[in-house]
């Protein structure tokens, strides 16, 4: 487990890096632009950009946005839990790791799945 250790911690440091990075010129990138979603989203079609792409249902954008979320804690869960230790209990009954995962999951079960269908229909950008 040695090497494969040492491996992700490169692997999440490079990553952490790599986003704290990005993070600079997306601030300034989003001062300059205001996105067009949600209440800044163009009523008519002579006032969309071509940078702005094609209008996308809420609902749909919503989840497939937070998805991915939901769905990586059952990947990490499922293949990553003897190294995260989600098994090892502390004392008696389940482990500081699963009821944190257990309320990350039940979180996002509410945020991916169960917001976006009871979403205001008059979210329609």
């Amino acid at each position: 487990m040695g090497h494969f250790h040492e491996i992700l911690i490169d692997w999440h440091h490079r990553l952490s890096m790599g986003f704290l990075l990005s993070s600079v010129p997306t601030f300034l990138l989003t001062t300059a632009i205001t996105a067009p979603f949600g209440r800044h989203a163009p009523t008519e079609a002579s006032e969309m950009k071509w940078w702005h792409g094609p209008l996308v249902d809420a609902k749909l954008s919503w989840m497939a946005f937070e998805l991915p979320n939901l769905l990586w804690s059952y990947y990490c869960y499922n293949h990553f839990n003897s190294l995260i230790g989600i098994h090892h209990s502390v004392g008696r009954g389940v482990s500081l790791n699963a009821l944190l995962l257990g309320l990350f999951v039940a979180h996002y079960v509410n945020r991916a799945i169960i917001y976006p269908l009871r979403m205001n229909e008059g979210s329609a950008k």
